[in-house]
């Protein structure tokens, strides 16, 4: 048996986007889309292709205020990630994970 498995995961596209409003509101946003990636497998001359990274698209937040001239910040933030599984991967990949602090 003979596995070709690619080492990376392509970056398709990303954007990032800040900005801070004259009150002092912050805001951050990044995201990030990385492609599909397949392993090529030969089990005695039967060729057969497997996901083993799948399409993903993963986004980032951040909320921030600053109050008395900066001296007290108040913020939180947000990460997100949606998978685009298929059956190989879905019993061994969580498709949304999402956390907030």
């Amino acid at each position: 048996m003979y596995a070709d498995v690619p080492n990376f995961t392509a970056i398709i596209g990303a954007a990032k986007l800040t900005g801070k409003t004259q009150n002092g509101l912050s805001v951050g946003f990044v995201e990030a889309v990385t492609s599909e990636e397949k392993a090529e497998i030969d089990n005695g001359g039967e060729r057969s292709y497997e996901t083993v990274e799948p399409l993903t698209n993963y986004v980032v937040g951040r909320i921030q205020k600053d109050f008395n001239e900066g001296k007290t910040i108040v913020g939180g933030i947000f990460t997100g990630t949606n998978r685009k599984l298929d059956a190989n991967l879905d019993d061994y990949i969580i498709n949304q994970p999402t956390r907030g602090n």
